[in-house]
């Protein structure tokens, strides 16, 4: 027992038990490759219906419907952002909203598919595996990068959220989603929560048993190592590993809190556990852990439709069939744009979990990660057109601009 919560560690495997193996190499005092380039990540966000145009198109300057332009974000006021989009103003430097995109590869099959067939093309943009458009015929983007970016030892992409339609291994190879913020969390941090570290095995002795218990962290295992050797780190190698031990206990401390959410006690809730609003910040914040310790460098987040009172809906049961199919319903359109100015909220949360931790060069992740945001349909009714299209992140080529035509 002994051996599991006072492991002998090395200051490298010190650092790999705190679940920060991936900030190893950007430690100077640890590692000689500290100059070694900054990882690149992807984040996908995909959200179920359509965006109402009319209340997310964006016209800064009375600019035309008609005609090709382009405005800087970065010098817009809060009130020239429209009602859906007002919640991604903060991050507006790091941002690209798209106008006059469509689904073409949907529009251009045989039959095209309105919900279903939305979903298997979007982040393919390969045909329709299936006659009946559910099945995709290729891998989604996220899975060509993450193949191409991931390295031994790392998962080669997390896939989170309760609406697992979007991301694709290959033709007709729909990928699985882990709707359990703490069960994403031991997939991740194995040796945080029982992986396979302990000695004997037994139940009650377990790392897994005393986190879920409340009565153990994955830092309080390392925590006497941790402390007599940091204190051989410099200054520039203690923030930063100060900073990554931070966010691990900050999303431990966020999932003990939650886990009464994610219990038997919410059995009518058959999404999983918590409200949406809830599992995206948790999301969000194992995303950003799991990026900061290169567990992985390619995460998506997919979430079903919301429930009329995630998004402060009035007068509905079910947006399907209550709203989304009501188009020309200035009430039922009202709703629709509190579902996606929700849907906007999210976004902004999680690019702020990204933006709030530090990289080695000084720049954030969000700097160094292209976070996605789509969604199933255009404007809203099965639509193909006037898709709401989202890209965060720092770097971006254009710079924070907003093309529309």
């Amino acid at each position: 027992m002994s051996s599991i919560i006072k492991p002998k560690l090395s200051r490298r495997a010190l650092v790999s038990g705190l679940a920060l193996g991936g900030a190893v190499p950007y430690l100077p005092s640890l590692s000689r490759r500290a100059e070694a380039a900054v990882p690149k990540r992807l984040l996908v966000f995909f959200t179920s219906h359509g965006n109402p145009y009319t209340q997310w198109k964006m016209r800064p300057g009375a600019k035309p419907d008609k005609a090709d332009w382009v405005a800087d974000l970065g010098g817009l006021a809060q009130n020239e952002f429209s009602d859906v989009y007002a919640p991604l103003w903060a991050h507006r430097k790091k941002l690209l909203i798209f106008d006059c995109l469509s689904n073409a590869v949907n529009v251009a099959q045989a039959e095209p598919k309105g919900h279903f067939g939305g979903p298997s093309t979007i982040l393919t943009s390969a045909d329709y595996g299936s006659a009946d458009g559910r099945q995709a015929g290729g891998p989604s983007i996220d899975q060509i990068i993450a193949k191409a970016v991931s390295k031994v030892g790392q998962l080669k992409s997390i896939e989170l959220g309760n609406n697992p339609i979007a991301v694709w291994q290959g033709k007709n190879a729909k990928l699985p989603t882990e709707t359990d913020p703490a069960k994403a969390f031991s997939r991740l941090f194995p040796t945080g929560s029982g992986g396979g570290m302990g000695s004997g095995g037994g139940a009650d002795t377990s790392r897994a048993a005393k986190l879920q218990a409340g009565r153990a962290s994955v830092l309080d295992f390392v925590s006497p190592r941790y402390e007599s050797m940091f204190k051989t780190f410099d200054r520039a190698d203690a923030a930063k590993v100060q900073a990554h031990r931070d966010l691990i206990r900050d999303l431990e401390l966020q999932l003990a809190v939650k886990r009464e959410t994610i219990s038997c006690n919410d059995l009518p809730n058959v999404n999983g556990g918590g409200n949406a609003n809830d599992r995206v910040d948790a999301y969000g914040r194992l995303v950003a852990a799991a990026f900061a310790c290169d567990v992985t460098r390619v995460a998506s987040i997919q979430m079903s439709q919301l429930a009329p009172s995630e998004f402060g809906a009035t007068g509905i049961s079910d947006v399907h069939q209550d709203v989304a199919h009501h188009e020309t319903n200035p009430g039922r359109l009202a709703n629709m744009a509190k579902f996606y100015r929700k849907h906007a909220e999210h976004f902004a949360t999680l690019m702020g979990h990204l933006d709030a931790v530090p990289e080695a060069d000084g720049t954030t992740l969000l700097d160094n990660t292209i976070v996605l945001w789509v969604q199933e349909c255009g404007a809203w009714i099965h639509q193909t057109g006037h898709l709401a299209v989202v890209v965060g992140g720092g770097g971006l080529s254009n710079g924070p601009l907003l093309p529309l035509g």
